[in-house]
């Protein structure tokens, strides 16, 4: 199975991105202060993706490939708030029903990884 996100042109605008930044911080204890970038990657992508109104073969698929990645396989996502490849590994994801039961939603939280 292939690692790229199935389905990447029916990602949610109600998906969301959030970068956390690793600094090393020293207080010298006279208000002053050292920080310096914790290693080369020290700033990191999650996303929130998200996946509305899916039928039943697009919630298959989408449920398929999930679940092939929950042993912290690389998933590579490109976009959406960019037009870059990143890696990211899989924390979670949740599926929901909607429209009477007749549609899924999609919701998984990815966490970027520099390794490949």
């Amino acid at each position: 199975m292939s690692n790229v996100l199935p389905l990447q042109d029916k990602i949610s605008v109600s998906s969301d991105e959030n970068t956390e930044i690793r600094l090393l911080i020293t207080d010298f204890g006279d208000g002053y202060q050292q920080r310096s970038a914790a290693g080369i990657n020290n700033t990191r992508k999650t996303l929130s993706i998200v996946h509305e109104f899916l039928d039943a073969t697009d919630s298959a698929t989408l449920r398929t490939f999930y679940q092939s990645k929950t042993a912290g396989l690389i998933i590579t996502v490109i976009g959406p708030f960019d037009s870059t490849s990143r890696n990211y590994f899989l924390e979670g994801f949740s599926e929901t029903a909607t429209q009477g039961g007749s549609l899924r939603t999609f919701t998984a939280n990815l966490r970027q990884v520099f390794d490949t």
